[in-house]
């Protein structure tokens, strides 16, 4: 986005780009090295990216705040964790859907007010928490797409003076 508003050249976008992508991988590999100097993993990010692509990574910066970083962290976290949630839900589903195929015509007790009331399938005992979980996967789904809102933009406070897309950065996540 930097090189489209015309704040980074194409050369430097390229060379941040591909220092970001070594980052990543080293992050990955285990062989990312903290200093002492580092206050957080976003300074730490910005000086090895700096090291990495020169000058140009000091440019990484530009046009956004740590509040801007860690918002938009956190909702790409939040995001992940629950599509994860909903995706284990979903599976837990399907067990329970395969062991109500496997009880066949198996019964037993239903209660009401913990008394014996009447004979259930075991399957449909099964299947009646299955479907229930359902509309906690909605639920998460729905967190999901909530938390989809881009807070890229708002710097420290207010905004910036400078000509950023945070819409086009946004669409790009």
């Amino acid at each position: 986005m930097l090189v489209d508003v015309g704040l980074l050249e194409e050369a430097d976008g390229e060379a941040v780009l591909d220092a970001l992508d070594a980052v990543e991988a080293e992050i990955a590999d285990g062989s990312f090295a903290f200093v002492a100097d580092d206050e957080d993993i976003h300074t730490a990010v910005e000086r090895r990216v700096t090291e990495l692509a020169g000058e140009a990574g000091a440019r990484l910066h530009t046009g956004r705040s740590r509040n801007d970083q860690v918002a938009t962290d956190l909702r790409l976290w939040v995001m992940r964790e629950l599509g994860e949630i909903a995706g284990l839900v979903t599976n837990l589903q399907e067990t329970l859907a395969d062991r109500a195929d496997e009880a066949g015509e198996a019964y037993l007790p239903g209660y009401t007010h913990l008394q014996r009331a009447q004979p259930v399938l075991l399957a449909h005992h099964l299947l009646a928490h299955g479907w229930a979980l359902s509309r906690d996967v909605e639920r998460l789904c729905d967190a999901r797409d909530r938390a989809d809102v881009s807070p890229l933009g708002a710097g420290a406070l207010a905004g910036s003076s400078l000509p950023l897309d945070p819409d086009a950065t946004a669409a790009a996540m």
